[in-house]
């Protein structure tokens, strides 16, 4: 190679420093799926957590998700997005283990309080049905780059407002983070920096 010089960059940052048209095809059983496909597995996982009544539902989309976040090799990046329901799943937790309605099947008495058994079952039934739920769109978001969702839709008759609107949601998040990262985005808008 001729003309050029040697970078002790990492891969990554020369994949994402190079244009759309330049970069990579995904490879991998997931990975290398429709970006329409994706978003279809997403909506049906969703539905199938919280439409399924009982265990089977939500633990096939639980089990689906994991096996599927370990072939895409994203299993790990999944991870602040289930530490994300941590708020979530404690208040689901406490409310229904405490609080589940005509449940006589007490575990203990606590002053005015009865968890019951019932309860602790419908909350933990809750708890996999939100981490299924968040992990299927973690996949999704975490795999599939919005500008191939976009093109597809686009080239499916979203149109062009439907597009800029998608890259605009798209911009402001990229730039959210950048900002974020910066610790002086708010700050320095205000005074002219």
């Amino acid at each position: 190679m001729i003309g050029s010089t040697a970078t002790t960059e990492s891969p990554q940052i020369k994949l994402s420093a190079l244009p759309d048209f330049v970069r990579r095809i995904p490879a991998g059983p997931y990975l290398a799926l429709h970006p329409l496909t994706k978003i279809t597995l997403a909506l049906v996982g969703a539905i199938v957590a919280f439409g399924v009544r009982g265990w089977t539902g939500p633990a096939v989309v639980f089990a689906a998700v994991v096996v599927s976040g370990a072939v895409a090799h994203v299993l790990r990046r999944m991870l602040p997005f289930a530490l994300a329901t941590i708020p979530l799943v404690a208040s689901i937790l406490i409310v229904n283990t405490f609080l589940y309605p005509n449940a006589t099947d007490a575990i203990v008495t606590v002053g005015p309080l009865s968890p019951t058994w019932t309860g602790a079952t419908a909350a933990l039934q809750a708890t996999l049905r939100v981490v299924a739920f968040g992990l299927s769109a973690a996949l999704f978001a975490l795999t599939t780059p919005i500008d191939d969702l976009l093109v597809e839709l686009e080239r499916r008759g979203l149109g062009r407002r439907g597009a800029f609107v998608g890259l605009g949601a798209r911009g402001a998040s990229a730039n959210g983070r950048a900002g974020a990262g910066s610790g002086r985005c708010s700050e320095g808008a205000r005074h002219g920096h």
